[in-house]
C-alpha cells in the first residue's frame, strides 16, 4: 500500500507538471517501469506479472476460505451483494 501511495504521488507530479489535472479524459505519460533501469525492463515486468499473479491466487484461496468458514446461512459472500457481508471481508 505504501507503494502504491508512492506511485499515485508521482502520478499526481507527473499529472500537475503536463497540465493535466483538470481533465481526467487524458493519459498521464507515465510507464509501468519508470523507476527501472534500461536493462532491468524485461525482469521488472516479469517480476511485476509474477506479483500480480500470485495477489489474484491469494485472493481467490482467502475468497474459497472464507465462504467455507461463514457458510450459506449468513455468508459474507453471497450471490447477492445485498444480502452479504462485504465489509466484513474487506476489513
Amino acid at each position: 500500500m505504501v507503494a502504491a501511495a508512492l506511485i499515485e504521488l508521482k502520478r499526481l507530479h507527473v499529472a500537475q507538471s503536463h497540465g493535466l489535472v483538470d481533465d481526467p479524459s487524458n493519459v498521464v505519460p507515465l510507464r509501468v517501469c519508470w523507476e527501472c533501469p534500461k536493462g532491468m525492463k524485461k525482469m521488472s515486468i516479469g517480476l511485476f506479472s509474477s506479483t500480480l499473479s500470485f495477489g489474484f491466487f491469494f485472493s481467490s484461496l482467502l475468497v474459497t476460505i472464507v465462504h467455507k468458514v461463514t457458510g450459506d446461512s449468513d455468508p459474507w459472500l453471497a450471490d447477492n451483494l445485498n444480502k452479504g457481508k462485504l465489509y466484513n471481508f474487506l476489513y
